[in-house]
């Protein structure tokens, strides 16, 4: 602790909107684009990619410009129904137990968009239940949006925004003016 004092660190963002204030998205302009037209078509997508392309940022960029309600929830291997809903409903009390009434909670709460990011971590024993989570919530009318790498649950074959690699010419814009230029290309390549 002596070699490494505490240093301040700036305050977490309070909502989506306001982390979003700090993302630079470089180069996904047409990737955003096509999202929206995606869930305007269907109500619901899925955006996936490599680890680290960019899949997430781009979700929150796209959430941060919506009108409705955003309800973000990720995955992990212990995710279930309950957790998912958990991270939708922050604001509301104790959620039932069951698929059904679970459904009718986060119903009741309002029209928006759901979205689940990291789909793919999502434990086999979770997937049919959690399947029909966000099944009955779609034929319901709320628009979703899940983020995962490839390959994700059979039960989400949804529209699919494949995120690739970004262009070196942008990708070198994400590693900063401190290195050389040429170090930056080296890099993006």
């Amino acid at each position: 602790l002596q070699d490494h004092p505490e240093t301040n660190v700036e305050p977490a963002p309070q909502s989506v909107a306001e982390e979003v204030q700090n993302i630079a998205l470089i180069g996904r302009q047409e990737e955003l684009d096509s999202l929206t037209n995606l869930v305007q078509e269907h109500g619901h997508a899925l955006v996936a990619g490599l680890s680290g392309v960019g899949k997430t940022t781009l979700l929150r960029k796209w959430a941060a410009g919506q009108q409705a309600v955003v309800r973000w929830a990720t995955v992990d291997e212990f995710s279930d129904v309950g957790s998912i809903a958990a991270q939708w409903m922050t604001d509301s009390g104790p959620l039932p137990e069951d698929l059904e009434a679970t459904v009718e909670h986060v119903d009741a709460a309002g029209r928006g968009v759901l979205v689940i990011d990291d789909v793919h971590c999502l434990d086999a024993r979770h997937e049919d239940a959690v399947g029909n989570l966000v099944h009955a919530l779609r034929d319901r009318g709320h628009r979703m949006v899940l983020a995962g790498r490839l390959p994700v649950p059979a039960s989400f074959d949804w529209p699919l925004l494949h995120l690739g690699t970004l262009p070196t010419n942008d990708a070198i814009q994400l590693l900063g003016e401190h290195l050389e230029e040429d170090l930056r290309r080296r890099v993006a390549k």
